[in-house]
């Protein structure tokens, strides 16, 4: 979908499907996920990747796949996870609809050589209408929705979305 910018943006891109994700062998099993909300999240994720690379020194995007039956924290991730809106929710994904199996989690990281973020920016990020900075929608536009929909699809689904800005992730 995003092939043609970013040839014109000169942006190299790879995906990368991790050994982990391999090693759970889900190209041979059946996992429930709502396609449509994580087509939906993958592409908000990209095309803010996609603006805020397009301008940089060095234009490098990647999505990374990845797979754990363990639960990725902080620690294990360096991503800092958003605390979900509602923590006493039910678990959804515990429901008759989402099969009888062991429950496996799916990792989707969209990495890009943007300019990162600091801190202040990181702690609004996913909130509705809201950018980074007020120069934000200035300098690469946007309504500042498409995290804080990529959140509820994310959460819809009984996942947690978050963030990790080290200066340039990729070399």
């Amino acid at each position: 979908m995003f092939m043609g910018e970013f040839k014109t943006a000169h942006i190299d891109f790879e995906l990368l499907v991790t050994d982990s994700f391999k090693k759970q062998r889900l190209d041979l099993m059946e996992v429930m996920v709502d396609p449509s909300r994580l087509s939906q999240i993958l592409i908000n994720l990209t095309g803010n990747a996609l603006k805020f690379t397009q301008t940089e020194e060095t234009r490098k995007i990647c999505i990374r796949i990845a797979a754990s039956v363990v639960k990725p924290t902080e620690s294990s991730t360096g991503v800092r996870y958003v605390e979900p809106r509602n923590p006493n929710a039910p678990d959804i994904t515990s429901g008759a609809d989402w099969g009888s199996g062991d429950p496996v989690y799916l990792q989707f990281a969209v990495i890009d050589s943007g300019r990162g973020l600091t801190e202040p920016e990181k702690d609004i990020l996913f909130r509705r209408f809201t950018q980074a900075s007020p120069r934000t929608h200035v300098q690469y536009g946007g309504s500042g929705l498409g995290l804080y929909i990529s959140r509820e699809l994310t959460e819809k689904q009984g996942g947690q979305i978050g963030v990790s800005s080290i200066g340039m992730l990729l070399s």
